[in-house]
């Protein structure tokens, strides 16, 4: 990770988090909050106005919120019920429409009728399970063999693998290496994701563990069917994303492609504003994850708070990292995914901005007297806060009404939109450690 020195790679098992509660209802923006559309224009280039403002004016990012929710309920709650309708009750095929028109015509008997109603339900049965099999084998072949088939054939040849409460867990051995502030910034992580579940917001986060077992040495956890993105395009021969998840997740109208999406989207929004909030640099595509479900999950939190690879000469500038070709995945600017991502970031902002004095006062008691490199020589012992913590308290933009932050969130995704200076950082990866951009 991130080039560091002193690891080794032993086997341990990940735990995912739990899926946020759809049902709760967003209530950090009311009715009344206006988009604020009309009087800003700052985003033109990402034509993202063009797109809102065909909204209602008095229409308000909650109710954007409602709607997408209401809209999933529904969805879910149709699923549940054709899932438990008797398949003669659901959507005829064009065959079986046929062979009804044709018993009622009198062509056919109602034997003969049955008997195509009963071949049709079981090719539509086949067609379901070759649809499941092309995603398994879209994924195998993108990201190799799976965790739990991994475990499986370790459990086999093990001569341990017979006894009961046997498993596999992956870990990264560290030496040479404090994890102290990681180990910091993983809890920072925690805490928004708790936010977000509480605020009914539905932005994925994947924290892993990690302990520090000394000042030079630690255990990480390891995220399990997941790739960086650096080895995915290697593997796959250079595609970009977009052509990742046609490959391995299907058309655009498919439920694995429409699924994996979301996924990407909700993860996407999540880092990109934890990315902003705490200054998180160091954001080369060997820092950064793709699971087989389509989440994002950002790794190496060596560079925080204001401090990144190349001090005051940095090119990491923008708010986070957000690539033409993440764009590109979602749709482009014009497209639905990219909107979602918007309203999901947005929102995010919101809620944490709801909670900005909560994850300050954190901060603030890691800056005194703190070893930390983020913190080191930058003012932060004695009663004095940190320049780091006040500017990270400035970054919550505490000083903006709701509707005022719509168009600062819209602000930063501009900013950060194929920022010159990050794709030059990419480049110099690429050039020097041989990690992909």
């Amino acid at each position: 990770m991130g080039g560091r020195k002193g690891s080794r790679e032993s086997h341990h098992s990940s735990r995912r988090p739990s899926a946020s509660d759809s049902s709760r209802k967003n209530t950090l923006l009311k009715d009344s909050d206006l988009l604020a559309l009309h009087s800003s224009r700052s985003i033109e280039t990402l034509d993202v106005f063009d797109a809102l403002q065909k909204m209602d004016s008095t229409h308000s990012l909650s109710s954007l919120m409602n709607a997408a929710e209401v809209k999933k309920e529904d969805i879910d709650r149709i699923n549940q019920s054709i899932h438990s309708i008797p398949s003669t009750f659901m959507e005829e095929s064009s065959a079986v429409k046929t062979a009804r028109k044709l018993f009622q015509e009198g062509v056919i008997s109602q034997e003969e009728l049955a008997e195509c109603v009963a071949n049709d339900a079981k090719f539509q049965h086949h067609q379901a399970e070759a649809a499941h099999l092309d995603l398994e084998f879209g994924v195998a072949a993108a990201f190799g063999e799976g965790w739990e088939a991994k475990a499986a054939r370790v459990r086999r040849e093990s001569p341990h693998g017979r006894h009961e409460g046997w498993e596999l867990h992956s870990l990264i051995v560290k030496s040479n290496d404090d994890l102290r502030q990681e180990v910091c910034m993983i809890q920072m992580i925690e805490l928004c994701q708790h936010i977000f579940l509480a605020a009914g917001i539905d932005l994925w986060l994947r924290p892993y563990r990690i302990i520090s077992t000394s000042a030079t040495t630690g255990l990480i956890e390891t995220i399990s069917d997941a790739m960086s993105l650096d080895a995915l395009k290697k593997r796959e021969g250079h595609v970009s994303l977009a052509d990742h998840f046609e490959k391995t997740y299907g058309p655009e109208d498919s439920a694995q492609r429409e699924q994996s999406m979301k996924n990407f989207v909700q993860s996407l929004a999540a880092y990109s504003l934890i990315c902003y909030i705490f200054s998180i640099k160091d954001r080369h595509n060997g820092n950064i994850l793709l699971d087989t479900e389509g989440h994002i999950v950002h790794i190496d939190f060596g560079f925080i708070l204001g401090i990144a690879p190349g001090g005051y000469w940095s090119m990491e500038t923008c708010p986070f990292k957000l690539t033409e070709e993440m764009v590109e995945a979602m749709g482009g600017p014009r497209g639905r995914w990219f909107m979602e991502f918007v309203v999901g970031f947005t929102c995010g902002f919101l809620a944490l901005q709801e909670q900005a004095d909560r994850i300050a006062g954190v901060v603030e008691i890691m800056a005194r007297g703190s070893p930390f490199p983020c913190f080191a020589g930058r003012g932060a012992d004695g009663d004095d806060p940190a320049p780091a913590v006040r500017a990270f308290r400035a970054r919550f933009a505490p000083g903006l009404a709701k509707e005022q932050v719509v168009a600062h969130c819209l602000d930063l995704i501009k900013a950060s939109y194929n920022h010159y200076g990050m794709k030059q950082y990419d480049n110099f990866q690429w050039f020097t450690n041989g990690i992909m951009p």
